[in-house]
């Protein structure tokens, strides 16, 4: 059937407005996922799930308690060394754990923590149910405030019935052949550092702090099970590969998958920067008297 000129005229007028139409609908569209592209939005407004006032130290938590209940925990309060901020920020970071609580007091240095565009308190709570980390980059004012964190903590771990609280430490050492000591009041935690790690219980000390409450305190309680690890390390210096000693143990006794190449690696070249400043100060005792292999 052959269509006359006409009408072949009056057909391209029809498919004209047609088209016209598709064109704008796709214009209208593309626009539209122009304005609903979302905008970068880094604050994120936390909502306390759960609140408790120690003392002068106040505990608040974010997470639903059964994403975290049966987890273990683990402290970084700073004492005589530093190795316990190291290892517990680099397991926290390894893990990826998330923010899930904060502890704040009138007692500790008035600071705020700013981690992905969202500020929080210096003293934080990350965990998920392989492990909880406790974060802290300062040194507790008093022993009042001390105690107060320490019963915090205990309740904590009886509230999320974790198996085990772990706190660490060091002590001084002037010798490379010094290994990483214990302390516990976990049956199953003493028998693998003495049987699996070769490692040697503390017999006589005096642990100070946050590590020294939990144990006194802890030995008390027997829902708690606690367990301590003390490396050793040199005096005025870094505690790298105190930190790298400590995670290595812990990633073992707890199954674990974390890499410890980077904090390897960075213990390594710290060593490096401590021996040259060593040497363009002229020879510091304090750094001289140091292992040989204390950040290898």
């Amino acid at each position: 059937i052959k269509m006359t000129d006409k009408q072949q005229h009056e057909g391209k007028k029809e498919q004209k407005p047609k088209e016209k139409k598709e064109e704008a609908t796709k214009e209208g569209s593309s626009k539209e996922t122009k304005a609903e592209k979302p905008k970068p939005n880094h604050f994120v407004r936390f909502k306390p799930t759960f609140t408790k006032t120690y003392g002068t130290v106040t505990v608040r938590e974010f997470c639903d308690p059964k994403s975290i209940e049966g987890a273990p925990v683990l402290e970084g309060f700073p004492s005589i060394s530093l190795s316990s901020i190291l290892s517990a920020a680099y397991i926290r970071e390894q893990l990826k754990l998330p923010l899930i609580g904060v502890i704040s007091s009138s007692q500790f240095p008035t600071r705020a923590i700013i981690e992905n565009g969202t500020p929080t308190h210096a003293v934080r709570i990350f965990g998920d149910h392989r492990l909880v980390v406790v974060t802290c980059e300062f040194e507790l004012p008093n022993d009042k405030t001390v105690a107060a964190v320490g019963n915090a903590l205990l309740d904590f771990v009886a509230r999320h019935k974790s198996p085990y609280l772990f706190t660490t430490d060091g002590f001084p050492s002037g010798t490379d052949e010094e290994k990483p000591r214990f302390a516990s009041t976990s049956k199953a935690f003493s028998v693998a550092m003495l049987e699996k790690e070769g490692l040697q219980p503390l017999e006589d000390a005096v642990t100070p702090g946050v590590t020294g409450y939990l144990l006194a305190e802890g030995g008390l309680i027997d829902t708690v099970s606690l367990g301590c690890l003390l490396s050793p390390t040199a005096p005025h210096l870094p505690d790298a590969n105190a930190a790298v000693t400590v995670v290595q143990i812990l990633s073992r006794f707890l199954k674990l998958d974390i890499d410890l190449k980077p904090l390897e690696e960075g213990a390594r070249k710290l060593h490096q920067a401590v021996s040259k400043m060593s040497q363009q100060a002229g020879g510091n005792p304090s750094i001289d008297s140091a292992p040989s292999n204390l950040y290898l």
